[in-house]
């Protein structure tokens, strides 16, 4: 997200774990109150879905973590035409997609909006195959043939089914502002495994070492808080 522009842009590869429903666009309902949050971590409860969701990253690769309550109806939205604030200005102006193999898909989505040409290319692996897709093109579902290679301008969203299993699902998130090859490439470099704990563990100390770069000293929790906070 963008600070202080007054005009969003970004948020442009959006990924919701859910179960159950038949809406095209799902939405998540949580506790702000059940939110954990640190620097290179991120935790929520999506109540309504009974999921668990927990994020970290490295550079250029996030990193997702998804529990599900119903083992048996394990879902993952990837929506292409999340908009941050259509109100002004901001809009989809093309995508492009390949379902790369049975548990990988990259692509480039081109918006509009604060920059005029905003494009940005990702690759998505999850941990284990997709055993069904669900493709809702302009917000009508396929009935025929799976599409594995989508260039299209109107909004493109995906519901990928998994196997029922009682484990979490991982996914890695890489992204490029050059290409896809570029996404790829910074997957394997930066995140080639599935260790979660790890790399958690690797943010939190690339951002403890940044946050050190100034230190304050206050009688005051609050002072301390929203000083690091602005930093971070």
């Amino acid at each position: 997200h963008l600070s202080g522009t007054g005009i969003g842009d970004l948020g442009d590869v959006a990924l919701l774990p859910f179960s159950g429903g038949d809406s095209i666009k799902p939405v998540g309902l949580f506790n702000k109150d059940t939110e954990k949050a640190t620097p290179g971590y991120y935790a929520v409860r999506l109540d309504n879905f009974g999921v668990n969701v927990e994020l970290t990253s490295t550079d250029k690769v996030g990193f997702h973590k998804y529990t599900y309550d119903n083992p048996k109806d394990r879902r993952v939205m990837l929506d292409l035409g999340h908009i941050l604030q259509p109100n002004w200005g901001h809009k989809l102006v093309d995508n492009s997609y390949l379902f790369v193999n049975d548990s990988t898909v990259e692509g480039t989505v081109r918006t509009q909006g604060w920059a005029h040409f905003h494009s940005v290319s990702y690759r998505i692996t999850f941990s284990e195959p997709i055993e069904t897709v669900y493709q809702y093109i302009g917000g009508k579902l396929r009935q025929d043939s799976l599409f594995l290679r989508i260039n299209t301008e109107e909004d493109l969203k995906f519901h990928y089914k998994f196997p029922e299993k009682a484990e979490p699902l991982y996914v890695k998130v890489a992204l490029s502002m050059v290409d896809t090859d570029g996404a790829e490439k910074n997957l394997e470099a930066e995140l080639p495994g599935w260790d979660f704990e790890a790399t958690r563990i690797k943010s939190a100390e690339i951002w403890n070492d940044a946050l050190n770069a100034i230190e304050i000293q206050s009688a005051d929790p609050t002072v301390m808080v929203n000083f690091y906070t602005a930093l971070y």
